[in-house]
């Protein structure tokens, strides 16, 4: 999304049009960003929430505890944070994709679909419980969007979605938070 600089006329003018065709309670207009351009993004003040697909490295090692994730976790929300206290303080972050993969390096490369390290249902279940202890802390976090949820069934050519928690440690992470709160 770095090359959308160019287009920032074009968004605003957009952004102008749809106010006036969709408004009131409940309307709300973001624009999602990777996180390496959150902080660069012009349009922050035209716009209702700051959207993030927050795919943040959580950890160095392949093999780290929910500790060590949940630091990772907030070594990037206290950038984020600082960052927001300082230029927009009365905006809410929305995390529009965020997500794991159960895969041995996730935690590392969240955002790399492509990468295939050997099978760790765990992993993906201790980033999820990392991001599940660490975000609803956030004031400023409005929520988080997790991708993705697909049904097996529903999916013939492929013999398994990564990113999906379902029927996996994940599903059950998720489960205990949800009930839990």
């Amino acid at each position: 999304l770095k090359s959308m600089d160019q287009y920032t006329p074009y968004w605003r003018n957009l952004i102008f049009k749809l106010r006036q065709f969709f408004h009131g309670t409940g309307t709300h207009l973001t624009y999602d960003v990777m996180p390496d351009v959150v902080m660069n993004n012009s349009l922050w003040p035209y716009l209702d929430y700051i959207s993030i697909s927050a795919y943040m490295p959580l950890t160095l090692f392949k093999y780290s505890s929910v500790e060590q994730l949940q630091r990772g976790w907030n070594q990037h929300l206290d950038l984020l944070e600082k960052w927001l206290r300082e230029k927009y303080p009365k905006k809410l972050v929305l995390f529009a994709e965020a997500g794991f993969m159960s895969l041995a390096g996730a935690s590392q490369r969240p955002w790399d679909w492509k990468m295939y390290a050997g099978e760790s249902e765990q992993e993906q279940a201790d980033c999820m419980r990392a991001s599940l202890l660490e975000l609803p802390k956030r004031k400023w976090l409005k929520g988080a969007y997790y991708w993705r949820w697909t049904l097996q069934e529903n999916y013939p050519l492929f013999n398994y979605d990564y990113y999906t928690p379902y029927k996996k440690k994940a599903e059950g992470v998720i489960r205990e938070f949800w009930l839990l709160n």
